[in-house]
This record gives C-alpha cells, structure tokens and sequence, in this order.
C-alpha cells in the first residue's frame, strides 16, 4: 500500500545549544554517516547552532540528498551535524534501514530531482520529502526485505574489498621493487613522447566513422558517442592497448581498452621508448611526476590553459632496469586475471541487488 512518507517521518530540530561534548559528524553518499568531512560542509565553528542527531533517527544534506548523501545514525546516542542539514525521526512503523534502501532506491532519486530542481541551490526540503509515497509493508515484511538487501550488499562489499586488496597488492609490490632496485632519476621526455589530441569542435562532430574519446570517456566511465568522418593526421589516432594521459581535470594515466578512436584535445597519447619503460609501469609510477609537472607549471591550482607538453617531458620519474618493469608488468597483468573474475561476480551481484531494489521500491 502507497502512503505519504510524512505521515511516518517527523523533523528533529534540537540543537546543541549547551556546548555538550558531542562527535562531529558528515554524511557522503558513499559511507553515510562519518567523521573526517563535516569541515568541509561547515563554514562556522559555532558548535552551538550544529543539530543533534540522536541514534535512530535520519540527516540529509539538502544540497546533496540527490546524489544520495542521506543515511541514519546508528553509531553513537548522539552525534551533532552541520546546522545546513536537515535531520528527522521514524515512526516505529518503518524501519529505518527499510527507509534508507527506499531513499536510495532509483524511484526514489527520481522523486527527489524531480521535487528539488528549481529550488535554490536544488535543495530537497523536509516537506517536499514528507510528499514522497512510499510502499509500506508490515514492519515483519519490512524485516524480512532488508534482510535480503543486506545479505546481497554484504556480497558486493566483499567482492569490492577483493578488489581493493589485489590492487593494494600491486601497490605494495611496486613499493617493493623501488626499494630493491637501483632506480635512475629520469627525465619523462626521454623515454616517452608525448602528443596531445586535436582539437575537435562540436562542428566537427559527426555520426560516422571512428569515435572520438574526450576525458569523460576514459576509463570506461562514459559511452563513445560523438564521431569523425574526416580526414586528419593519424598521430591523433588511438589504439586499444595506448597508454592515454588526461590533465585538464585530473591527472591520471590510463590503459586504452575502447578499440581504435580519435583523441581529443586535453589528453595525450604516449609513445613509449620500450628498450628503457615498460607501458605498464608508467601507469604505476607516474603520479607523483604528473602532479610535479601541474606545480612547476603554475603552482597550486593547475588550469588547462598553462599545462604544456614540455611539463610532461621535463617531470622526473624514478627508473628500475627495463629487466624488473619486464617482471612487475608481468605480476600486474596475472593479476588483472584475478580482478577479472571478482569484477564479473561483483557486476552480477550488483545486478542482483538493483534487480530486488527494484522489485520492492518501484
């Protein structure tokens, strides 16, 4: 049966009036309630005004509810968030995990983009949140549903630290050859060319012939979907297996998987010297010397305009022997095997988990 989640939902608006001793918290979309980010959601150190969030009970960031910064506190018997959060009670007949997975759940997210856009700063207010309708369930049934959610997460949280422990297993065993092996300071110009992409122009964009990758593409995160006909130099062509460079947003070296592309401007293609580096360990040792390039270029705040070529080539990276790069790429790729496999049973429990969300929130 459909209700009005306001008739299950209650504002918390209880301050901190007198200074108690209470823990800070924050909460992100990614781990809910935490410590450790309330200084970047808080202008004012005037704890006085900061709400208290008894255990139980809910808080959401009203500028973030819609990228899913919502959860309930079940830490502490009290913590205080920023006063800019909006915090409220649950009646006991709606469980709050129950509530959480329907506040996460896609139809969810749609109500509340929906209610927010156009509002300032598209904030949700507790009474757009009041108007949600919501399923409600005997709190037996409510029970027996996020039982079943929790067990599946659990899944993909373990497949997820799977995958956390096999890449810090790279990292320590890079960590490990740097310190066994003579490394040579090497200026990055010398072993490697770098050439950055063409400058497409919306105009030039067509629905046929080869994609062209802009840096929301890389890494696989974004669908291939503007194309070139045309006729340019094929210096600006990518081939699956390219070592690709972004640094207008951020600076990270990728693996190209996508099949043959053009490379747009604010990314570049690396061409390697293979007698002395190794593609795959460049991915591994070149974040230290592409943020020294951003310093030296202009300082603190890198810009996209100021970058140069010349800031990658005269970056310095520490070089071991062609011979043990040889032996740490052939280690990462064995484990990129394994990463393959939890990756493929962490994508099917993840379908799992959306598919029940699904059934019992939409």
């Amino acid at each position: 049966m459909k209700v009005r989640l306001g008739d299950y939902i209650k504002e918390y608006t209880v301050r901190n009036k007198s200074l108690e001793d209470i823990p800070v918290y924050s909460v992100t979309n990614r781990e809910g309630f935490c410590t450790g980010y309330f200084d970047k959601d808080v202008a004012s150190q005037e704890r006085s005004t900061y709400k208290i969030v008894p255990k139980g009970c809910f808080a959401y960031n009203p500028s973030r509810i819609n990228v899913g910064s919502v959860d309930w506190q079940r830490h502490l018997d009290r913590v205080i968030v920023s006063p800019l959060y909006v915090v409220f009670s649950v009646s006991p007949d709606l469980l709050p995990q129950y509530l959480f997975y329907f506040l996460k759940s896609d139809i969810s997210l749609t109500f509340i983009r929906s209610a927010a856009t156009g509002s300032v700063r598209d904030n949700l207010k507790f009474s757009m949140l009041q108007e949600f309708p919501i399923e409600i369930r005997t709190v037996e049934k409510q029970a027996e549903i996020v039982a079943i959610l929790d067990k599946v997460k659990a899944i993909c949280d373990l497949y997820q630290r799977k995958l956390d422990i096999l890449d810090n297993l790279i990292k320590a065993r890079f960590v490990e050859m740097s310190k066994n092996s003579i490394t040579t300071p090497t200026r990055m110009g010398d072993v490697a060319t770098y050439i950055n992409g063409y400058a497409f122009k919306p105009t030039d964009w067509t629905t046929e012939g080869l994609p062209i990758i802009r840096i929301q593409n890389l890494n696989d995160r974004e669908a291939l979907y503007n194309h070139y006909s045309g006729t340019i130099d094929n210096k600006y062509q990518v081939h699956t297996g390219d070592i690709l460079v972004s640094w207008a947003t951020h600076l990270e070296a990728y693996l190209w998987q996508g099949g043959d592309a053009w490379l747009n401007q604010h990314i570049f293609r690396v061409i390697f010297d293979k007698m002395q580096i190794n593609k795959i360990y460049y991915i591994y040792s070149t974040e230290d010397a592409l943020r020294q390039a951003f310093k030296n270029a202009h300082g603190f705040k890198p810009t996209m305009e100021h970058i140069k070529r010349s800031d990658f080539e005269d970056a310095i990276i520490l070089l071991p022997p062609i011979e043990v790069q040889n032996q740490f790429a052939t280690f990462v790729t064995q484990v990129a095997k394994s990463k393959v496999v939890v990756q493929k049973a962490l994508d099917e429990a993840k379908l799992l988990f959306d598919s029940l969300m699904q059934k019992y929130f939409c």
